[in-house]
């Protein structure tokens, strides 16, 4: 079975994102882990257990992860969503108002 290890959920203000998985119990030998972003394609990714994804927008995304054994069945497919916003510093004015640095 392929289980989650680590990665983000919910809303994150970090600009890059560290997933993680494992891989027990399959009964065969794993050849090739597969991912995407997003939805889209499905590359191979060979046998790391650990992406870093620091390319995406602002808005919600998601990553998959799957396993392949060495006769080209997959497991279940591992999922994460989540959605990057920028966290603003708040700024307190001389006046002692709190604020957020975009606000003017």
């Amino acid at each position: 079975m392929i289980s989650k290890v680590g990665g983000p959920s919910g809303r994150t203000d970090e600009e890059t994102a560290v997933f993680s998985w494992t891989m027990k119990g399959m009964g065969r030998q794993i050849v090739n882990y597969q991912l995407r972003t997003d939805h889209g394609d499905w590359p191979g990714f060979g046998l790391e257990a650990e992406y870093v994804w620091a390319t995406y927008s602002r808005g919600p995304h998601s990553f998959e992860v799957r396993a392949q054994d060495s006769k080209g069945a997959y497991s279940h497919t591992l999922i994460w969503k989540f959605t990057y916003d920028v966290k603003f510093p708040e700024v307190v004015t001389s006046a002692g108002q709190r604020r957020l640095k975009h606000e003017k």
